[in-house]
């Protein structure tokens, strides 16, 4: 008697534990991975305070289905050491990891742990079509390549010499190749910048490849030591606080971007993230907006899912909608979207119409 009573309540305890299972309010923990390095904190501390905006924003809403909460890990050269910390604090998803180099190493972590990992800016093509656990709202460097070379034939440049930054080779060197791949310019040399800043040598064009801190110098060096040439910009370039290039005396470059950058939106997270931070809307604050807005129309359809569940319903091809342009993700967390091309010149920008 006293069995078949225990019985019976050990039953109705499970039932009410899956009811309240079933109607309670999940809460789904974001991740935040950020390099502690001084030289990457800063852009990176900009991706952290739009993933912390947009969780604020969304769970100020009373009629979510789920709540989010961020749980955030440093790292210096062990990615793997952040994405161990945020597995053991129940993270769902990882939001990080913008850098090429930091992404490849990411990307064998999220297998290991099977946390799937969205990144907002890493552009390697080396990491293109693979069926992973890794994910991005940004073109690789084939597009932006094709950009690039695009440019070049229609200005007739072909033998630009490139500025580089030391770090980010996976990254900077992709570019290089997708470059000389897709186009006939040939570099006619290598500058490490500032290494060997001194060594001006001899082109028809110039390609800055770095961080934006780096670029901003590089800009003004060789527009003050160069003959009049035309000048490439990198996404990396443009990272954050790019509205400063535009202030540089004589500044007269070229870039390519997925949105008009003199362009801010009409859209109802980005008036909020406006009111509540002075954040630059530059590539890492644009692409972790459309990061975010990528995960929510995946956590939309189960937020319960973790692991292999919900690494497979982020491999869904879907459209999402960016702060200035539209992504298209296909089934290996890779984006199509259209790369237009801009020139500052004369204090103001203006979109280059190619043939």
């Amino acid at each position: 008697m006293k069995k078949g009573l225990w019985m019976s309540i050990v039953g109705v305890v499970a039932i009410f534990g899956l009811l309240f299972y079933k109607f309670s309010t999940p809460v789904v923990i974001i991740g935040v991975a950020v390099n502690e390095k001084v030289a990457f904190s800063a852009p990176e501390g900009v991706m952290l305070s739009v993933v912390r905006s947009y969780v604020l924003w969304h769970n100020s809403s009373k009629d979510r289905a789920y709540r989010l909460q961020v749980e955030v890990a440093t790292f210096g050269d062990d990615v793997a050491e952040a994405m161990a910390d945020l597995s053991r604090r129940g993270a769902a998803v990882v939001v990080g990891f913008p850098l090429s180099w930091e992404a490849a190493a990411a990307a064998e972590a999220a297998e290991r742990f099977e946390i799937p990992v969205v990144s907002p800016a890493a552009s390697s093509s080396v990491m293109s079509g693979r069926d992973d656990w890794f994910f991005r709202v940004v073109t690789d460097t084939d597009e932006e390549g094709k950009a690039m070379a695009m440019l070049m034939s229609f200005l007739g440049v072909e033998e630009p010499i490139v500025y580089r930054s030391p770090y980010n080779d996976a990254y900077v060197n992709n570019l290089v190749g997708d470059m000389k791949r897709l186009s006939d310019s040939v570099p006619s040399g290598l500058i490490v910048y500032p290494e060997v800043a001194g060594d001006y040598l001899s082109g028809d064009g110039v390609v800055i490849i770095a961080e934006p801190s780096r670029s901003y110098w590089i800009l003004q060096d060789v527009l003050l030591h160069y003959p009049p040439v035309p000048i490439f910009l990198s996404r990396w370039s443009q990272v954050s606080d790019f509205h400063y290039f535009f202030d540089i005396a004589g500044a007269d470059f070229y870039f390519s971007s997925a949105y008009d950058p003199t362009s801010i939106p009409e859209d109802d997270f980005v008036r909020f993230l406006l009111n509540e931070r002075e954040v630059d809307m530059g590539v890492f604050s644009r692409y972790t907006v459309a990061a975010m807005t990528y995960l929510a129309s995946v956590l939309d359809e189960d937020p319960r899912a973790r692991g292999e569940e919900l690494r497979v319903m982020l491999s869904r091809p879907r459209t999402v909608e960016g702060p200035g342009w539209t992504l298209k993700l296909n089934r290996y967390g890779d984006v199509e979207s259209e790369i237009r091309v801009y020139r500052f010149n004369d204090g103001s920008v203006e979109e280059v119409i190619l043939p």
